[in-house]
């Protein structure tokens, strides 16, 4: 069982560059957000293939790719428009800050994040492509 980092982060862009992620929020559902796969489906592990399967996780490739073992989980207070997205999460033991570089880079977005992780005692925020 992981420690939780617990984060909120914000997302913004033209239109152009934010439609998956309000096409991802359009669809997400809280009593039903386990099968929403925020943002992880955007970049999929290699040994996912094109899409999300759990089946095929690798440990040390979500290390490498996404900075977190599991990436974005448990989205809640999700609000969005058509030129930004905010929402908290979860992911495991810290700020998936490969995974949100990535995404800058790929989807012409910005990203800032913030977090803490209560049972190591630390908090990160993550802005202009880097962790601090």
């Amino acid at each position: 069982m992981p420690n939780w980092f617990c984060g909120s982060v914000t997302i913004t862009g033209s239109e152009k560059y934010m439609k998956p992620f309000v096409e991802w929020a359009k669809q997400y559902d809280e009593d039903n957000h386990e099968e929403c796969k925020p943002f992880n489906s955007l970049w999929p592990l290699p040994s996912m293939g094109d899409t999300y399967d759990e089946d095929k996780w690798d440990y040390n490739q979500a290390l490498d790719f996404w900075g977190s073992k599991w990436g974005v989980c448990n989205p809640t207070c999700v609000e969005f428009d058509d030129t930004s997205l905010s929402f908290r999460f979860e992911s495991a033991w810290s700020m998936p800050d490969t995974l949100f570089w990535f995404l800058e880079w790929s989807h012409g977005v910005e990203i800032k994040a913030t977090g803490y992780e209560p049972g190591m005692g630390f908090v990160s925020m993550y802005y202009d492509r880097k962790e601090a």
